[in-house]
C-alpha cells in the first residue's frame, strides 16, 4: 500500500529542515525520509511488539517531522507504562487540531495505521531514520566548526575549538552507535555461543580472549585484561602505580596485543626511558631510567640499550602524551590508533592512562569532580565496551591511609568517587612497605632492625586485587626494582 500522505501542503523527500531541529536553516534541504518514519510508527501503532524491537534506542527527536515526534513521544511513554498505544488511545493525548490540507490528527493516525509495514520490517526503518539523524547532526556539527573557524569568541585559542569538534563529533557517533548496534540476544543463544566458545578452548582451536600481565597470580584471578573491561589501579604517591603501569603494557606488547600508554604524568621520554630500563635490565649490573634520562651510560650500557630497543621495535607498543586530553580527544585518538594497527595486522587489546587528573571532563559537571569522575570512568568503560579493548585507568586513593598505622589502601579509599569502584570490573590498589618504613622515625633515627626491615621490603611490593567480577580479591607479593621500573612475579634475570 502506499504511504500516508504527508498533512503539510508541498512536503517532499529531503525537504528543509526546520530550524528548530539542529540551529540554524541549512541553505540546501537536509536528508530526510518522512515515509520511513511514517512507515515506522504505523507498525509500531498496529503492533506494540515493534516499539519493543526498536523503541528503547529511538528517541523522539530522531524523526523530522514535528508530529511524528509528539506520536512517538506520547507512544514510547504508553508503552513503558505498560499501556496501549494505538490510534485510538494516542488521541487523547495528541488532540483533534488539523494538521493542514484538512488532515486531522485523528485521520492521520489511523491513515498511518492503516499503512502500517510489518513488525518484521520496523528494525530496518528505524535503522534508516536513526542514520538520517546522525547525517543531519553531521551538518549541523559541520557547519557549527565552520563558523567557529571562521569567527571564533574573543580569546579562544584554536585547542580549544579543536577540542570543542572533537566533543561534537563524538557526541554524534556515540548516539548513532547506541541504536546500530545489535543487544538484543536470546539467553540460550548466548549460552550456546559461549559454550561453542568453551569447546574451541578446550580443541586448542582458541584461547581466553584475556590479555596477560605478566603476571601469573593476577592473571589466574582476573583472567587476564579481558574485552570490555575496565580496570582502576590505584594507590597513594610512590606507591608503584606507574611502575605497574608500564609493567602492564610491556606484558601484553610482548604477547603480541596492541597497546597504547596515554603518560599524561610522565611524558613519552619517560615512558620511553622507563621501557628501556626495563627490557635492559640485569641483575648484576641494573640500569636505572634516571640514568638513562641523563645521559650516564657507558659503552656496554649503550649495547644494552641498543639490545632493548630491538626487543622494544618487535612490540606493538605506542606512546600518546597528549597534554590535557579530553575524552573525546583520547577517544579519537585511540579509535585511529586501533584502526592503523589493524591495518598492520594488530589487534588493539589494551590501553593504558597515567592518569585520572590529567583527563579534561565536559563542563557539565564543572566544580563538581564527583560528577565528573564519574562521567570519565562511565565513558571509558563504554570505551572499552564498544572496541572490545581493556581499559587501564590510573587513580590516586585518599590521604585518610597516610593516618593509620595499617597503611595497605582498600576499595574504599578510591579518591573523590565511588563510581571508579561502580564501573570497574578489576581495582588494583599499589603498595610498598619500604616506602614508609624508610620514612618512620626510628629508621631516621638510625634504629638497626628498622634498616633490616628496610632493607628485606627493599625490593617488595603488594599488588591487592580490591575488586574483581570474575575472581578471587587477594593480596600478591611481587618483586619490584623501582630505580628500573620493573614488577614480576620473582627477581628478575636479564641481558
Amino acid at each position: 500500500m502506499a504511504p500516508a500522505p504527508d498533512p503539510r501542503k508541498g512536503h517532499r523527500m529531503n525537504a528543509m529542515v526546520p530550524p528548530t531541529e539542529f540551529g540554524q536553516p541549512p541553505t540546501r534541504p537536509l536528508p530526510t525520509n518522512v515515509e520511513a518514519e511514517q512507515a515506522l510508527i504505523g507498525a509500531v501503532l498496529v503492533n506494540n511488539a515493534a516499539w519493543h524491537a526498536v523503541g528503547p534506542g529511538l528517541a523522539a527527536d530522531h524523526f523530522v517531522e514535528e508530529i511524528h515526534r509528539r506520536i512517538w513521544d506520547v507512544a514510547s511513554t504508553l508503552i513503558r507504562e505498560g499501556r496501549v498505544a494505538s490510534p485510538l488511545t494516542l488521541k487523547t493525548y495528541l488532540g483533534d487540531h488539523d494538521l493542514g490540507a484538512g488532515m486531522t490528527v485523528p485521520r492521520y493516525l489511523a491513515r498511518l495505521a492503516a499503512d502500517a509495514t510489518t513488525i518484521v520490517n520496523a528494525p530496518d526503518y528505524a535503522r534508516m531514520v536513526t542514520e538520517l539523524h546522525a547525517r543531519r547532526a553531521l551538518i549541523a556539527v559541520a557547519a557549527e566548526i565552520d563558523a567557529q573557524a571562521y569567527d571564533p569568541p574573543a580569546g579562544t585559542p584554536v585547542e580549544r575549538l579543536i577540542e570543542g569538534a572533537e566533543g561534537a563529533l563524538m557526541e554524534v557517533r556515540t548516539r548513532a552507535l547506541a541504536h546500530s548496534a545489535t543487544t538484543r540476544i536470546d539467553a540460550v543463544t548466548a549460552a550456546d555461543e559461549l559454550l561453542a566458545k568453551v569447546d574451541r578452548i578446550r580443541a586448542g582451536e582458541a584461547v581466553p580472549l584475556g590479555v596477560t600481565t605478566g603476571i601469573p597470580g593476577i592473571d589466574q584471578d582476573t583472567k587476564g585484561m579481558r574485552p570490555g573491561d575496565l580496570w582502576v589501579l590505584a594507590g597513594r604517591a610512590s606507591m608503584g602505580k606507574t611502575i605497574m603501569a608500564i609493567a602492564l603494557a610491556r606484558a601484553a606488547a610482548r604477547s603480541g596485543a596492541g597497546t597504547i600508554l596515554f603518560p599524561f604524568e610522565i611524558g613519552k621520554e619517560q615512558a620511553a626511558a622507563r621501557v628501556l630500563s626495563d627490557l635492559a635490565y640485569s641483575p648484576r649490573a641494573p640500569l636505572g631510567y634516571g640514568r638513562i634520562l641523563a645521559g650516564e651510560v657507558d659503552e656496554e650500557d649503550r649495547w644494552r640499550l641498543d639490545e632493548a630497543r630491538a626487543r622494544l621495535a618487535a612490540m606493538p607498543l605506542v606512546f600518546d602524551a597528549a597534554d590535557g586530553a579530553t575524552l573525546a580527544t583520547i577517544s579519537a585518538r585511540v579509535r585511529s590508533e586501533r584502526e592503523r594497527m589493524a591495518r598492520q595486522g594488530v589487534k588493539l587489546g589494551v590501553v593504558v592512562l597515567d592518569y585520572l587528573n590529567f583527563i579534561k571532563a565536559s563542563d557539565r559537571y564543572q566544580g563538581q569532580r564527583h560528577n565528573e569522575i564519574g562521567e570519565i570512568s562511565i565513558a571509558l568503560k563504554r570505551l572499552a565496551t564498544s572496541l572490545g579493548i581493556c581499559v587501564v585507568l590510573l587513580a590516586q586513593v585518599n590521604r585518610q591511609t597516610e593516618q593509620r598505622d595499617d597503611k595497605r589502601p582498600g576499595i574504599a579509599d578510591l579518591k573523590d568517587s565511588g563510581s571508579l569502584e561502580q564501573d570497574a570490573d578489576v581495582v588494583l590498589l599499589m603498595y610498598r612497605d619500604s616506602y614508609y618504613i624508610e620514612r618512620s622515625s626510628a629508621y631516621q633515627n638510625g634504629d638497626v632492625e628498622a634498616h633490616i626491615r628496610a632493607n628485606d621490603a627493599r625490593n617488595e611490593i603488594d599488588a591487592i586485587v580490591a575488586k574483581c567480577r570474575l575472581g578471587a580479591t587477594r593480596s600478591h607479593k611481587l618483586w619490584c626494582d623501582v630505580s628500573c621500573s620493573i614488577i614480576a612475579a620473582q627477581a628478575r634475570g636479564g641481558l
